[in-house]
This record gives C-alpha cells, sequence and structure tokens, in this order.
C-alpha cells in the first residue's frame, strides 16, 4: 500500500483479471474512460473515490462485471438490482447507469 492507498496498480490490474476485462473494457464498465485501467496500472492516476468503491465491489462480486462474449457484458440478474443501485447511489455515477434500471 502506497501512502495509505489500498488500490495499488497492481491491486488495481488483478481485480480486472480477476473479472476478464481488458483494460479498455474495463474503462467502460467502470465508466471512468478508454485509457483510465491504463493509467492506474501503470501509477500515473489514481482511481476517484467512486471508482474505489466499484474496485471494491467487483472485488466480491467480480461476476457483476465480467465478460460474458464478444463485446457485451452479463447483466445482472433481478436480485443483483438492489445491490448495484445502491453503490451506484452510494458512488454517485447513478446519473450514468440509470437508464439501465429504467
Amino acid at each position: 500500500m502506497v501512502k495509505g492507498e489500498p488500490f495499488t496498480p497492481l491491486l488495481i490490474r488483478a481485480i480486472r483479471l480477476h473479472c476478464g476485462l481488458s483494460q479498455r473494457q474495463a474503462g467502460e464498465v467502470f465508466g471512468t474512460g478508454e485509457k483510465s485501467f491504463e493509467k492506474y496500472e501503470s501509477g500515473q492516476i489514481r482511481p476517484s473515490e467512486p471508482t474505489k468503491r466499484l474496485l471494491w465491489l467487483a472485488m466480491r462480486r467480480p461476476d457483476l462485471f465480467t465478460k460474458i462474449g464478444r463485446d457485451s457484458l452479463r447483466m445482472a440478474a433481478v436480485p443483483d438490482n438492489e445491490l448495484i443501485e445502491r453503490t451506484l447511489r452510494e458512488t454517485q455515477l447513478d446519473r450514468y447507469y440509470a437508464p439501465m434500471f429504467d
């Protein structure tokens, strides 16, 4: 851990690989941008607090972030929706993902 930072570049890479995502896909899934995971994993920048919360969720529930087919992600089952909505609300990313739940 660097200066109290729990999400080191190596841990971020491990989480992304555990979810089966490329750096670009992870940027899209996490809503951080195409090159963000490249920068996180090289130590150029640190993830924001909302992104850290999503990384924490991805450690606990990688199945929510796992790619299932070419250019597609697994859609959450109904019981997962409450957990996802609460997490997105808490991370203040709900404005980006709200259309998924309409």
